[in-house]
Order: C-alpha cells, then sequence, then structure tokens
C-alpha cells in the first residue's frame, strides 16, 4: 500500500528508535480540512499517517522524524514515576478519520491494518506497544476509542502478533 505525500512542518528530530505506534482519531470527519491543519505551521500538530474513511493513505512526516502527535504522554502513564514519556520520540502517529462516535469505515481499517503489518514488521514492534491517544494520555485524551470503544483492539492485536511473528520467521 502506498501513502501519498502531503508533508506537514510539524516535526522535529527522533531522538529514540521506533518502538511504539501510537493511534489516534482526528475529531473530524473532513479529510482534507485535517491535512490542511496538520500542514500549517501554526496548528502545532501532525502525524506520521492519515488514514481516510475511504481508506485512502497520506504520509505527512517521515518515519525518521518525530511526529507531533502525542503532547504530554507516556508509554507506562499510571506507573510512579511514568516510564518512557515524551512518546513522540519513539513513536509512529497514525490518524483515523472519524470523530468520538462515528465509528470506523471496514475500507479505513482495511487500511490501517495493512499500514500496521508493515510498521510493526519494519521496526519489530511489540503488539503491546501500539496503542490509543488514551493509553499514553489518560485523563486528557479519549481517542481512538471515543465514548463506546470503536475500535477493535483484539483485531489490531492480533494483526500485529501476526506481522511480527511473519518478520521473526524471515530474518537469517
Amino acid at each position: 500500500m502506498r501513502a501519498e505525500l502531503y508533508p506537514s512542518p510539524n516535526h522535529g528530530p527522533r531522538r529514540k528508535a521506533i518502538s511504539a505506534v501510537v493511534i489516534h482519531y482526528t475529531g473530524s470527519l473532513a479529510m482534507e480540512g485535517v491535512l490542511r491543519w496538520f500542514a500549517q505551521r501554526e496548528s502545532g500538530q501532525s502525524a506520521h499517517y492519515v488514514v481516510g474513511r475511504d481508506g485512502r493513505l497520506v504520509q505527512m512526516v517521515e518515519e525518521s522524524e518525530a511526529a507531533w502527535h502525542a503532547g504530554r504522554s507516556a508509554m507506562f502513564p499510571r506507573e510512579k514515576p511514568p516510564r518512557e514519556s515524551n512518546v513522540n520520540d519513539f513513536s509512529l502517529g497514525i490518524e483515523l478519520v472519524g470523530t468520538a462516535d462515528s465509528g470506523f469505515t471496514d475500507r479505513q481499517l482495511a487500511a490501517l491494518y495493512a499500514l500496521l503489518e508493515r510498521l510493526v514488521a519494519t521496526y519489530r514492534i511489540l503488539p503491546e506497544r501500539v496503542v490509543g491517544h488514551a493509553h499514553v494520555a489518560p485523563g486528557r485524551k479519549i481517542d481512538p476509542d471515543g465514548f463506546d470503544r470503536q475500535l477493535n483492539w483484539a483485531k489490531v492485536r492480533q494483526v500485529c502478533q501476526t506481522a511480527l511473528q511473519a518478520s521473526a520467521r524471515q530474518v537469517p
């Protein structure tokens, strides 16, 4: 699956190796508006990828750079002290076009799963490190689950586990 490029200036140097993926929803159903917003320096926001409701995949930040998608965050935020803060430094951000109650389309989820397969295999990301924004910023964010647990995390974990196992078999 090839991604269209739509560059965002909102990124910085990556300070750590890629070891996680954070999934978000955009809060809007208008993909073009989201892309334009992330492309403006004033927004201060971006993601590596945006996945449209029609399955369209857009890359906004190179994977080698840290996109500004997670804000104040930690990989294990409930531990004292929280471990692995500044999640942007070691994660890839994926925005699903949607809102807290819109759900996600079959084409959108198919594109997400294909992207996750590639990212997990490429970077050997453990399935438990593919998380939602709400997991790394609890109390501050609810995406991508929204109000009704709209993302099927069991399926996400299954896709990631299968990709990780397949990539391990390919190592010489």
